[in-house]
């Protein structure tokens, strides 16, 4: 997810997959999340095959690319507040995340 975290400081909202790391950070305030179909992951990519696999809705991507073309004041402000987001998330808080996850288990 860092290449959408990376956007975001930026200014620039992020368009992704609304699965897995990215959630953590993107949202509707500050992105685009996209609708998604889990699948089974085949052998064409680099996860096992029958993992979980987020396909993004393809449909919704292109309604999403428009209306993002025909806003640009929306775009803008989602930018913005991207940009303020991305502050949040510096290594030691996502060292901080993730030490809370693994004391989550138990170690």
């Amino acid at each position: 997810g860092m290449p959408i975290l990376e956007a975001m400081a930026c200014g620039v909202p992020a368009m992704a997959t609304n699965w897995s790391a990215c959630t953590t950070f993107l949202n509707q305030a500050n992105g685009y999340p996209l609708p998604y179909h889990l699948v089974a992951a085949d052998s064409q990519n680099r996860y096992p095959r029958g993992a979980p696999w987020a396909e993004p809705d393809a449909m919704a991507f292109v309604e999403q690319l428009r209306w993002v073309a025909a806003h640009p004041e929306a775009r803008a402000a989602k930018g913005r507040q991207a940009a303020i987001d991305a502050l949040a998330w510096t290594w030691d808080h996502a060292v901080e995340i993730v030490l809370k996850n693994i004391r989550s288990y138990g170690f």
